[in-house]
């Protein structure tokens, strides 16, 4: 019986370590999505790569990522939309580019009729789309968000049967409707009691990595088989409630950018105090991603504000 090598594939963050990155407003947008990719992947390839892809991205989801691939002596994979699927330990460029809803990227894909998914496909034009081709000879175990699971459906749906026998998904239960369908078996039931799991508890955007942590650490699920690993995830949670989510009113980028200019300087600026000044005190929603983006275009000016 064949033994395949683990893996463990979590995707990069807006969190970045400081320094010049490279974005596309670098590159021209002429031309179309095809055109578009080739002239970002030139320029990613003349650009300094002066760090590993772990010591780039910041936050709790790569440290939550990287923690559970030591747990089951596995090698960490991040998929990124500005650098295609990078191993966690490669030199890479930093950079500036996402295909959230708002961004540049996302702005572009929508004006062509097209979306994440044709730029994963555009980025490796010429060449193997890689997350199937990695899948296909490891044991993979796959932590990633929805926005994250659009943008490799293609690439995902291209994973064989025979490999699709070895592969976990861990993904929130809005991310499963980007599963492919014929992949749907190997989604493990994780569901939002994990978050009534001391210790396991967090923000939507790190839930991916949080549950697989939770599945290789206190359930040793690495070890099952598919079938006893979901069933384990089952039990482990029938006695876990549900956290009751506190309402929270929409608000426009620009409703948002005056509240957080307001407590701006009574939070010191901190993208984590603002955040929970946001959703605990002014009870408005803000996905962690859209927050980033909205915290990062307010630095300019509140630099200036004395």
């Amino acid at each position: 019986m064949a033994i395949f090598p683990r893996t463990v594939i979590s995707n990069c963050t807006t969190r970045k370590a400081a320094g010049p990155s490279i974005s596309l407003t670098d590159v021209s947008k002429a031309g179309g999505v095809l055109a578009t990719a080739r002239r970002w992947r030139t320029l990613v390839k003349r650009s300094p790569a002066m760090q590993t892809a772990t010591e780039l991205y910041k936050g709790r989801s790569i440290v939550d990522a990287t923690t559970a691939a030591a747990a089951i002596e596995g090698r960490l994979f991040v998929v990124s939309a500005g650098l295609g699927l990078v191993a966690a330990d490669d030199h890479v460029p930093n950079y500036d580019l996402t295909v959230v809803t708002g961004s540049p990227l996302a702005d572009m894909l929508d004006n062509q009729g097209l979306g994440p998914a044709d730029w994963w496909v555009a980025l490796h034009k010429e060449r193997r789309l890689p997350l199937s081709e990695l899948v296909t000879t490891t044991t993979a175990f796959l932590a990633l968000p929805a926005s994250y699971l659009r943008l490799v459906r293609h690439d995902l749906a291209l994973v064989p049967a025979a490999a699709a026998k070895r592969l976990r998904i861990f993904t929130s239960e809005a991310g499963r409707a980007a599963v492919p369908q014929r992949l749907m078996p190997c989604v493990v039931p994780y569901d939002d009691r994990l978050e009534t799991v001391p210790g396991f508890n967090g923000t939507r955007a790190e839930f991916p990595q949080r549950a697989l942590r939770h599945f290789v650490e206190q359930l040793k699920g690495h070890e099952l088989s598919l079938t006893d690993g979901k069933q384990a995830v089952l039990e482990s949670l029938a006695t876990q409630q549900r956290r009751t989510v506190p309402d929270r009113a929409r608000a426009s980028d620009d409703e948002i950018r005056a509240l957080l200019a307001a407590r701006w300087h009574a939070c010191n600026g901190s993208s984590g105090r603002l955040l929970r000044y946001l959703r605990d005190d002014a009870k408005v929603s803000c996905e962690q991603g859209r927050f980033r983006t909205l915290w990062r275009s307010l630095l300019p000016q509140m630099r200036q504000v004395v």
